[in-house]
């Protein structure tokens, strides 16, 4: 898949997955553009101008190759990720009211948010942020655009034509399990979510189905296997996306597939061909369009 149509996967995933993910005509929404050439911005008033400190340090402290990794929108994901921090990115077009608006609020949650976040901003016709603009498709969105970004560089929410507030933006960090997955779906990946805990029954025969389908030729490197304990509070986010209740007594594997749709359900005790025979009902179902909210199929 070509770097721009996988980048542009990315908030078209995020944009699914965070609204619901349930059935395949989700696929048909439309998805905001995802973030573009920035500028990193200071816990402190200026977030436009690139040779400001970062929102973790105090000012005067950085060197050179900070700054410089941190004069662009790439710069500021490849920061972010180093950091294991989200990455506010604004982008505008115009400098119109809600665009100040929008800037003034984001100097203010950088004062707040600088622990947990770096922050850029990004003028979509500056020449020098052209590719990344064009990889994301950023100028096509409604402006102005704020993406916040997973410290993995996948886009986790989107807030179009708002101010957004440190509130806000605070709701719209992920866990690192949904960030995992949501990368997993961006990178085209089926995804068997294996929701089980110390109490659900079946754990071993249901995580040995998956991962005997993970591993067998067919899968040919495009089907991931990850384990979810619906009680663990850091996964809090996930499971409330996929609506998993808090009474599951059976291990279940939730098959989700790009961009973000949980196309079937297999709970219990079962089999690697079982699982096989789900995943093949689901995904032909998908692809024909047979998809509702209770999956596919």
């Amino acid at each position: 898949m070509p770097r721009p149509a996988v980048a542009y996967a990315v908030v078209l995933v995020m944009v699914l997955l965070m609204v619901a993910v349930t059935g395949c005509n989700d696929r048909q929404r439309p998805a905001a553009s995802g973030g573009d050439g920035a500028t990193a911005s200071a816990a402190s008033a200026e977030v436009s101008k690139p040779a400001e400190p970062s929102a973790n340090k105090p000012a005067g402290t950085e060197s050179k190759a900070d700054q410089s990794s941190l004069s662009g929108a790439a710069g500021a994901l490849a920061q972010a990720a180093k950091e294991n921090k989200h990455l506010i990115l604004l982008a505008w077009g115009e400098d119109d009211e809600t665009t100040k608006r929008a800037k003034a609020n984001m100097r203010e949650a950088a004062k707040t948010l600088s622990g947990k976040a770096l922050f850029c901003e990004l003028d979509v016709n500056n020449p020098d942020e052209s590719e990344f603009v064009t990889e994301y498709r950023v100028s096509s969105a409604p402006m102005p655009l704020t993406l916040v970004f997973a410290p993995n560089g996948v886009v986790v929410d989107a807030h179009v034509q708002k101010a957004v507030n440190a509130e806000a933006l605070v709701a719209s960090f992920v866990s690192p399990k949904l960030a995992e997955v949501l990368k997993l779906l961006q990178d085209q990946k089926l995804v068997l979510l294996c929701v089980q805990g110390d109490e659900t029954k079946y754990n071993s025969e249901s995580m040995a189905a998956a991962r005997d389908v993970v591993a067998d030729e067919q899968a040919a490197g495009q089907i991931v296997a990850i384990r979810v304990d619906p009680g663990d509070e850091g996964v809090a986010d996930l499971v409330k996306k996929l609506n998993v209740p808090d009474t599951k007594t059976e291990a279940a594997i939730h098959i989700l597939v790009p961009p973000g749709t949980v196309a079937g359900v297999v709970e219990g005790a079962t089999s690697k061909q079982a699982l096989w025979d789900a995943i093949g009902k689901a995904v032909s179902s998908c692809s024909s369009g047979g998809c509702g909210p209770s999956g596919c199929g």
